[in-house]
């Protein structure tokens, strides 16, 4: 993990990136994300005056993959370990580390659209591609 330098507190800045669709982590209960779902639907309601969509505003376990801006998301659990300094000889470096992950579908038409692999017209099905 990189380390960020100091900045004084008079430097604060916010960024963000709008889109119409958000996600939320919250480490706690299901009881504990509905609660947060609910309040905030009536905050989205009535400050805002929009309103959220019930087929679309979805409760997930971490593990399980979220797509969100056409990636999924997710929180890997990895029990394996590997070398890791003198002190400590093991240490399990890839669980519970959120992934970005990239779709098939999506990975697939942006190798075509670059022209890194192309379609190859052949009788043997298992010969598809060609990459360049």
């Amino acid at each position: 993990m990189q380390k960020t330098p100091y900045k004084p507190q008079k430097d604060k800045k916010i960024k963000y990136i709008y889109a119409d669709d958000f996600l939320i982590a919250i480490k706690g209960s299901r009881e504990d994300c509905t609660e947060i779902k609910a309040r905030l639907s009536e905050f989205i309601s009535n400050a805002l005056k929009m309103e959220l969509s019930d087929e679309k505003t979805l409760i997930t376990h971490s593990s399980e993959k979220a797509r969100f801006l056409g990636y999924d998301i997710r929180v890997r659990r990895n029990n394996s370990v590997k070398p890791h300094g003198k002190g400590n000889p093991t240490q399990r470096t890839l669980n519970n580390k959120v992934e970005l992950l990239i779709p098939h579908e999506k990975l697939n038409s942006f190798l075509f659209s670059k022209g890194i692999i192309k379609q190859k017209k052949t009788v043997n099905c298992f010969q598809l591609a060609e990459f360049h």
